[in-house]
């Protein structure tokens, strides 16, 4: 007889009072914010740390900063991209990609297929037929960030 008391305690008192809880209203669409892709920023500086996952999720709010970022570094049809990692690479996810815009190409030597980090200009692509998101303009440098062991590549003959 107690347990169907405190199950009927639970049902009539507690769920609906939890439930109501639940159904409040957290806010209108206006009061609420995109994450800012920067972080770390120094205050008053146009120089910022960032993350794939903030640029992808907030592209604009990184355009025209100059930005450091991580990612794989390797070529797609002549362009020098920057890959969130090895596996969107491997994989052609070149929609959360970015083009790297370099001036002098000796600047990648011997960091590709490379995990590197990069400091240079964030812009949104302005080219609608080019499938990434944006373009990394005149780095300022480019450094492995971890090294990718592997095999020398075997021809195929």
């Amino acid at each position: 007889m107690n347990n169907l008391v405190g199950y009927l305690f639970v049902s009539f008192l507690v769920f609906p009072v939890v439930s109501g809880c639940a159904a409040r209203d957290e806010g209108t669409s206006e009061e609420m914010t995109l994450l800012d892709a920067c972080f770390q920023r120094i205050k008053g500086s146009e120089k910022c740390s960032g993350s794939f996952e903030r640029i992808i999720a907030n592209p604009s709010s990184a355009a025209g900063k100059e930005i450091n970022l991580v990612g794989y570094l390797a070529p797609r049809g002549g362009v020098a991209m920057l890959y969130r990692d090895e596996h969107d690479y491997s994989y052609d996810i070149v929609m959360n990609a970015v083009a790297l815009d370099v001036e002098d190409a000796s600047i990648l030597e011997g960091k590709w297929y490379q995990m590197v980090r990069v400091q240079a200009r964030f812009d949104l692509e302005k080219n609608e037929n080019h499938p990434w998101f944006g373009v990394l303009s005149s780095p300022s440098y480019v450094e492995v960030a971890r090294k990718v062991d592997r095999l020398e590549p075997v021809a195929v003959h």
